[in-house]
């Protein structure tokens, strides 16, 4: 679980020789409690021999995601949702589309109906976001720092590559420990009307160049954290 948050994993396969109940039902809840982003699967593996015959693998579902109970939820709950919301999964979703058909190496999760996206780098306690703000008209990127040492991470990634972010991504990427906060981040922001549609095309363009600019300088760093 911990290597999937860090990979920002949509698809979770557990396979083991047997799962006791318990195991079987946490499975089961969590595919419940999740929406259709998220997928677990419990499997069970077998070796079966026929006569000299080499052993062969049987595997066994026991714990699968229940789309359709997540399809009636989602179906349900997206009538409760505000154009605001309905709007943000419109963007995000455009955006992925953006993004894919001009073959960039961001991987975006599925969109979702929230002001930020999640993008994985491939490094637990550490995640791209790109968000937008309505209300203050304002596009952001941000390498979330989290975790039980997100302070200690923030001082290491801070000496190795602040110089550096400054020349490969911009000058005007701000760098916030956050004191008194569990998280430290690191930012970039531009002015924007997320509601213009019309102006879609231009802001898709500014997360797509500068997501890849944070992906390219910082995945190569985090590695040595």
């Amino acid at each position: 679980m911990t290597y999937a948050a860090g990979l920002d994993a949509v698809t979770i396969i557990w396979i083991a020789q047997t799962f006791t109940e318990e195991h079987r039902a946490a499975l089961d809840w969590l595919n419940r409690i999740t929406d259709d982003t998220f997928n677990f699967f419990g499997i069970e593996i077998e070796l079966y021999k026929i006569g000299d015959s080499v052993s062969a693998p049987m595997f066994n579902l026991v714990s699968k995601p229940n789309d359709w109970a997540k399809s009636v939820r989602k179906s349900a709950a997206s009538q409760n949702l505000t154009d605001t919301k309905l709007l943000q999964q419109q963007y995000w979703q455009g955006l992925k589309s953006f993004l894919e058909e001009n073959k960039s190496p961001v991987k975006m999760q599925n969109a979702q109906p929230q002001h930020w996206a999640n993008v994985a780098v491939g490094k637990s306690d550490f995640n791209l976001s790109a968000q937008v703000n309505s209300t203050k008209n304002i596009l952001t990127i941000m390498l979330n720092i989290t975790g039980d040492h997100a302070k200690t991470h923030y001082d290491k990634l801070n000496e190795l590559a602040y110089d550096g972010s400054l020349l490969e991504i911009s000058e005007s990427i701000i760098w916030d420990k956050m004191e008194g906060n569990k998280m430290s981040g690191v930012f970039l922001r531009t002015t924007a009307v997320f509601v213009n549609k019309n102006d879609w095309s231009n802001q898709f363009i500014w997360f797509k160049e500068n997501l890849e600019k944070f992906i390219k300088y910082f995945k190569p760093v985090l590695k040595k954290i």
